[in-house]
């Protein structure tokens, strides 16, 4: 712990009378000591700084009190410490308000209660140079309070020297100085009516330790922190541990250097020989052994040369490409130690070694044939087995059948009935009379309608029942060509029951002629006008484009189970009369 000084300023108010400027006096008083830390310092040293606050004489106010409101502490100072001296650099750094802790009872405010202190640094900061100690509250003193005493303001506060030596004049002495500034606004100030400043300012010092070198590379040197001193604190000895070898220390660069090495040869390159580390003698470490522990080869050391050679070895070969022969290594007999399998994967072949070659062969290949042109036939790899691969499916196998003897599809002898179908058909006028009652007659368009597979759909509208088709064909002959062609469709879809059962002429030769013409009967996509619709259409429904005319078809499909028999007189001509003066 060192104490070093104290300092103390008068301060006189302005403006008034000689005689009451004696009286006005406001004296502080600082001092600064070095609570911890090494009596010689280093880079990185840590101290512990005490600034004591306290005051001198105080006259001419109220209560005779100094109000401190903050102090300063300079980190370092180059050449000359004061407040506001020149910063020497980056030599110390502030350790941070954790480090803050308040001694004495003179820290309290104008209630009588402690206070504290903040800073305007950073932990491990070297800028700003000047740290400024802010209480919680402002610190109010009595008179002749010494700095150094219990009743002081003590503050403690930690440093490190970051940076060693200075550089400045000083280079082995850091200073610092604590105080007040007298510039408004006031550190501190009496209670004078006219308030005069406090200042006050104090240094410290710490003496760094000096570099130290004494030019050997071999040793190290240090500076004693507690004397100052230059001392040895590690000198290389060199000794690896090898009585082969001999070490020293080469004092430039401060490295072991082996200054001799034991060799050892005896000048038969099957043996090696080394020194013995422990005794320094040369010995033989290493005999070369040949033996590669094939009982095949015959081997022994070159002296020359060092190394192992095969003086015999076994040759084996029975002359058969098929088989490879080897020395056994265990007891250097020649064995078989591979024989060629032949075997393709494949159980349609069988395979067999060529003797000469050592090539496998194919032998034996399995072929398969049903005699049935309409099949092919394949042998299965993984069973052997001729199996079918292959089958001749007919277009049309109802009508067709496969000729085995050629492999061709051809038509079946007899034909089925259904092979050979035949369109039936008949006039519009037919269907729109004979789908009534009148006179005894049978509803035929009815019953026919009826037979339908699928919903019966003309120009958009379903055709339900017989009072829909008169209502569809009892029309106007030159009336509107959309409802002419709503009739001759109307008559085309009963004339496709008849054939295939289908209202909708999926099956007939109609099938796209009825929906081209029924989308153009809704004004959607089509092919066709409506008036080259009526003239296709209504040739279909005359009989005149099927050979022979399916006009000469009586009403009887048996493949659909419709037969009408005898359509007896017109059912519904009243019926269709009525509706056409209506239409």
């Amino acid at each position: 712990m060192r104490l070093l000084g104290f300092g103390m300023v008068f301060a006189l108010a302005v403006g008034l009378p000689v005689a009451a400027q004696a009286q006005n006096v406001c004296n502080a008083q600082l001092n600064v000591d070095y609570v911890s830390g090494p009596s010689f310092g280093i880079a990185g040293s840590a101290y512990t700084v005490e600034v004591g606050i306290g005051t001198g004489s105080i006259t001419g106010g109220a209560n005779n009190q100094i109000t401190m409101s903050q102090w300063r502490f300079e980190l370092d100072c180059a050449n000359n410490p004061f407040i506001g001296c020149v910063d020497e650099g980056a030599i110390v750094s502030y350790s941070g308000d954790a480090t803050i802790s308040v001694q004495g009872t003179g820290c309290v405010d104008i209630n009588g209660t402690p206070v504290g202190f903040s800073s305007n640094n950073v932990a491990g900061g070297t800028a700003p140079n000047q740290v400024v100690f802010t209480p919680t509250a402002p610190v109010v003193m009595d008179a002749n309070v010494n700095p150094t005493s219990d009743a002081a303001c003590k503050v403690q506060f930690g440093i490190t020297i970051a940076n060693a030596p200075g550089t400045d004049a000083t280079p082995l002495l850091v200073q610092e100085s604590a105080g007040f500034i007298a510039t408004p606004p006031f550190d501190a100030v009496c209670d004078q009516p006219n308030p005069i400043p406090g200042t006050a300012a104090q240094s410290g010092q710490i003496p760094l330790c000096q570099a130290c070198d004494d030019g050997n590379s071999c040793t190290t040197e240090s500076c004693n922190t507690g004397s100052g001193a230059c001392e040895t604190t590690f000198t290389q000895t060199c000794d690896d541990g090898n009585a082969c070898t001999t070490e020293a220390c080469n004092t430039a660069s401060g490295q072991c250097e082996t200054s001799f090495t034991q060799t050892c040869n005896d000048g038969n390159a099957c043996t090696t020989e080394a020194c013995n580390t422990a005794n320094g003698a040369c010995e033989t470490s290493f005999t070369q052994q040949c033996g590669d522990g094939n009982a095949c080869t015959s081997e022994i050391c070159n002296t020359s040369t060092g190394q192992c050679q095969t003086t015999n070895t076994q040759t084996c070969n029975d002359n058969n490409a098929c088989t490879t022969e080897a020395c056994n290594t265990a007891n250097g007999q020649c064995e078989t130690s591979f024989t060629q399998i032949c075997n393709d994967g494949n159980a349609c072949t069988t395979e067999a070694c060529n003797t000469a070659t050592g090539a496998c062969q194919t032998s034996f290949t399995q072929t398969c044939n049903d005699g049935n042109a309409c099949t092919t036939e394949a042998c299965n790899t993984a069973t052997g087995a001729c199996q079918t691969s292959f089958t001749v499916t007919c277009t049309d196998p109802t009508c067709e059948e496969c000729n085995t003897a050629t492999g061709v599809c051809q038509d079946r002898d007899p034909q089925p009935p259904i092979c050979n179908p035949m369109e039936i058909c008949r006039t519009p006028g037919f269907w729109k009379t004979h789908a009534g009652s009148e006179k005894g007659g049978p509803n035929v368009t009815g019953t026919v309608l009826a037979a339908s597979t699928v919903p019966v759909i003309v120009c958009g509208d379903l055709v339900s029942d017989s009072v829909d088709v008169m209502e569809n064909m009892c029309v106007q002959v030159r009336g509107n060509p959309l409802v002419q062609l709503k009739r001759q469709l109307t008559a085309a879809a009963l004339n496709c029951i008849m054939s295939t059962g289908n209202g909708d002429c999926t099956g007939v030769s109609i099938e796209s002629l009825f929906a081209d013409c029924n989308a153009a009967c809704v004004g959607g996509t089509s092919t066709r006008t409506p008036s080259q619709c009526i003239g296709e259409i209504d040739a279909f429904n005359n009989g005149l484009t099927t050979e022979p005319s399916c006009h000469e078809q009586p009403l009887c499909n048996e493949d659909i189970a419709l037969c009408i028999g005898k359509t007896g007189p017109a059912s519904s001509p009243r019926q269709c009369s009525d509706i056409s003066k209506g239409n």
